[in-house]
């Protein structure tokens, strides 16, 4: 389930980042949104910080339900960036 974790969120910053730069979307989610224009650094460090400690949590208290949960949310971010990115 980590691993898996791990490559849904690197599709997640992968499809952000194609819609901002490629396609002049913005970035809903408001902290994200102020990072991104901090510089994408930013952006990457916020994320790698976060998915290290979601992943330590997850590790840690082996909640199978709420490790599905976490997968299943950062998908239908993917799948959401995925179909916006292919009907543009």
């Amino acid at each position: 389930m980590p691993r898996v974790f791990v490559l849904l969120r690197i599709a997640d910053i992968l499809t952000t980042y194609t819609l901002i730069t490629r396609y002049g979307a913005y970035e809903s989610n408001p902290l994200m949104d102020y990072l991104i224009k901090g510089g994408w650094g930013y952006y990457l460090i916020f994320q790698v910080i976060s998915t290290a400690t979601i992943l330590f949590i997850m590790n840690r208290y082996q909640i199978k339900l709420a490790n599905i949960a976490v997968c299943a949310l950062s998908l239908l971010v993917v799948l959401s960036n995925t179909l916006i990115i292919l009907f543009s």
